[in-house]
């Protein structure tokens, strides 16, 4: 038992050792940048690289961590909401969807499980209330979209 213990206590001791040590650091939230022999060096939090974009004929490569600042534009709204309802929520085998507008077009429905995989697709005639069948679909939460014309709706939809 002594010997286990002698063994044990060589093995931490040997740890702590050999083990990483914290080292006293400091990184700057600022930056600077210049350029230097046709090449953009640039630093930031405490990262230095040289940062270049090579391409080819169809790839683009940009070596470095920073990326390039991008404009960000909201999407033009393609679609009104459609006015319409889902039940019952959480669903067993079949899902009614309500609609409280008349529909002209054909009504398109997609489930989408949580990382955006298409489970489910039809193609309905409109009409007042639909059904969807989700008798062979695994219990979870999943995403309802719903698009008739240019309307759409999306749902979060709970299988059981």
């Amino acid at each position: 038992m002594a010997t286990k213990l002698f063994y044990v206590g060589v093995f931490l001791a040997s740890c702590s050792v050999t083990g990483q040590q914290l080292q006293r650091s400091s990184i700057g939230m600022s930056g600077q940048s210049t350029t230097v022999n046709r090449k953009y060096v640039s630093e930031s939090v405490g990262q230095q690289s040289v940062l270049g974009t090579f391409a080819t004929n169809n790839h683009v490569a940009r070596q470095g961590f920073q990326q390039p600042l991008l404009k960000i534009t909201p999407l033009p709204q393609e679609y009104d909401a459609l006015n319409a309802v889902l039940f019952p929520n959480p669903a067993v085998s079949i899902v009614h969807i309500q609609f409280y507008e008349e529909l002209d077009n054909p009504v398109e429905f997609s489930l989408y499980d949580n990382s955006g995989r298409l489970v489910r697709t039809a193609v309905l005639e409109p009409s007042v209330q639909v059904q969807i069948d989700v008798t062979g679909i695994a219990s979870g939460s999943y995403i309802v979209r719903i698009v008739s014309g240019n309307k759409s709706l999306q749902a979060k939809l709970l299988k059981y």
